[in-house]
C-alpha cells in the first residue's frame, strides 16, 4: 500500500474520533453547571440535577447557545462528509477525493472551533463563581483539535506528482 493510503486511513480514524467527541458533546448536558444547585446546561436541554427533571430549552435559550448548537451541527455534517470522502480516497484512489476530504476536515474543524469559543467567551464573561464548565465543552474542544489534526494528516496524504528530469 502507498503512504497516501495509510495517511488517509489515519485521517479517517481521527475523523471518526472527532465526530464521536462532537456528537457526545452535543448530546450531553454538562456544557456548564451550577456548583451549588447542580443545575446543568447543555446545548439543547437543561437539567435541574444530574440528568433529573430535564427539559428541552433550545427554543428559549440565548442567541449564543443557538449559535453554538448550529455551528456544532454544521461542523458534524462537514466531518461526516469528510469521512465519506476519506473512504473514497482509501478505496478509489482519486486525487480529488483526498483534496475534498482534507478540505472538509479542515472546514469542519474550524466550524467546530467557533461553537465552544463563542460559548466559552460569553459564559466566562457573564458567569459568577458558582457556574463552572463541564465535560461536554471539553469534549467539544477535543473534537476541534482532533478534527483539525485529521485535516492536516489528510493533507499530508494527498498524492504528489513526481516529475522526472
Amino acid at each position: 500500500m502507498k503512504t497516501s493510503t495509510y495517511l488517509s486511513a489515519s485521517a479517517f480514524l481521527l475523523g471518526v474520533c472527532a465526530l464521536g467527541h462532537a456528537l457526545i458533546s452535543m448530546g450531553t448536558t454538562r456544557w456548564r453547571y451550577n456548583i451549588i444547585t447542580g443545575q446543568e446546561f447543555g446545548l439543547f436541554e437543561t437539567c435541574r440535577g444530574r440528568r433529573v427533571t430535564c427539559e428541552i430549552t433550545i427554543n428559549d435559550d440565548a442567541d449564543y447557545v443557538k449559535a453554538a448548537a448550529s455551528f456544532m451541527v454544521i461542523g458534524c455534517f462537514s466531518l461526516l462528509t469528510a469521512l465519506i470522502c476519506s473512504l473514497f480516497a482509501i478505496f478509489d484512489k482519486r486525487t480529488v477525493a483526498y483534496k475534498l476530504a482534507a478540505a472538509f476536515y479542515l472546514v469542519g474543524g474550524l466550524l467546530l472551533l467557533i461553537a465552544p469559543a463563542v460559548y466559552t467567551g460569553v459564559v466566562r464573561n457573564a458567569s459568577s463563581a458558582l457556574v463552572d464548565f463541564g465535560f461536554s465543552i471539553w469534549l467539544a474542544w477535543a473534537s476541534v483539535a482532533i478534527g483539525i489534526l485529521a485535516g492536516v494528516v489528510q493533507v499530508l496524504g494527498i498524492p504528489r506528482k513526481h516529475y522526472s528530469a
